[in-house]
């Protein structure tokens, strides 16, 4: 560097040369040859981001706890299983506890459009899903496999906003949630779970009593009613489509979502790619492709050599 100064000393190569080694090495003999070569720029390979896999968290004491993005890191080929065990990690907590579990599905118009299983891949995951993870609460000594995951939509009765011979029609008007059922589950205790859904909203929100809900068992995603009420009693749940709890009244309805709390705000990633990063991965030991085959001196022969850059 010094000898190279000495021809050419001038302000542009003060300060903006710089020189690079480069070392060879020849994968036979190891014989290694080093060069010193005065450079003004440096094109830098980008590092590749690990695969990540961002969800909307919605836990069991929702809307205690508000709903949040959260962002997983985890390889391509990962199971939706596998993806619930990071996020049990990022959380800092154990299935065990509630005890819980997560069930993931795409929520689109305030319902739950596709359910994804513990063995589908998040490969799975289109470009417009917006996929959810809910906490759903298990019966103790009882194991996953044995509950059955029900959709829970929320609806508010509203008068016909078209000509129809219908009396009312229902909108969904609220996020979505997601029930689990044991094997030989009772009305009783379905009926039970979803009142504790609406209580915790309506109370959250503050809205005044008495309510008028209507607990059902629906068998269509339109406007219309459906399907049929859940009944209060000790019969065998009938596992439907989807569950639907409804607000007769729509002032209700109304104050019970304006009183939800705000999705939070992803937090910003930190870290990201920075440019000691670039730096690190282009001096990164790399091989030669075969038409980049390079004389080495030891062994008389062309080789795929492996080389090294360092700047200085």
């Amino acid at each position: 560097w010094e000898m190279h100064l000495r021809r050419n000393k001038s302000k542009i190569v003060e300060l903006f040369q710089f020189q690079m080694r480069s070392e060879l090495e020849c994968p036979v003999t190891q014989n290694v040859s080093v060069t010193f070569d005065p450079i003004m720029y440096l094109t830098l390979p980008v590092p590749k981001p690990p695969h990540s896999v961002s969800v909307t968290l919605l836990l069991a004491d929702y809307p205690k706890t508000p709903l949040r993005s959260v962002s997983l890191e985890v390889p391509s080929n990962s199971t939706f299983g596998e993806l619930e065990e990071a996020l049990w990690t990022s959380l800092g907590r154990s299935q065990s506890e509630r005890p819980s579990c997560f069930a993931f599905a795409d929520v689109y118009a305030e319902r739950i459009f596709k359910h994804f299983e513990r063995t589908h891949l998040v490969s799975q995951i289109g470009a417009t899903d917006h996929v959810f993870a809910f906490e759903v609460s298990l019966v103790k000594g009882v194991d996953v496999s044995k509950h059955t995951f029900v959709p829970v939509v929320f609806r508010k009765r509203v008068a016909p906003t078209m000509s129809t011979s219908a009396l009312w029609q229902y909108d969904r008007f609220t996020t979505p949630r997601m029930l689990s059922v044991q094997e030989g589950a009772k009305n009783v205790e379905v009926h039970q779970q979803l009142m504790a859904f609406a209580e915790s909203l309506l109370n959250y929100s503050q809205v005044d009593g008495p309510w008028e809900l209507s607990l059902m068992s629906v068998d269509t995603y339109s406007l219309k009613k459906g399907g049929k009420e859940l009944q209060n009693d000790a019969a065998e749940f009938e596992v439907p489509p989807q569950l639907s709890i409804d607000f007769l009244d729509e002032k209700q309805a109304r104050a019970a979502h304006d009183g939800l709390p705000k999705l939070e705000a992803k937090a910003v990633a930190k870290g990201g790619t920075t440019l000691t990063d670039c730096l690190a991965k282009s001096m990164e030991k790399e091989v030669l492709s075969e038409i980049d085959s390079v004389y080495c001196s030891k062994c008389k022969e062309f080789r795929r050599q492996s080389k090294k850059n360092w700047i200085s």
